[in-house]
């Protein structure tokens, strides 16, 4: 379960980084945003099986 809230407290400092300070990004930083994006899905996907897998 530590994972999980790890996981958890990662997810909410890119909730806060990336949403909650939308008006200091510009769009020029949008290919930027979308790449940080998928490789944190990616590592969700990453976590998640390893979770999964050591039960």
């Amino acid at each position: 379960m530590s994972h999980v809230i790890l996981l958890q407290q990662y997810l909410q400092l890119f909730i806060q980084y990336h949403w909650l300070n939308p008006l200091q990004k510009s769009h020029k930083n949008d290919g930027i945003f979308t790449s940080q994006f998928v490789s944190l899905l990616n590592y969700f996907v990453c976590v998640f099986r390893y979770v999964y897998t050591s039960r």
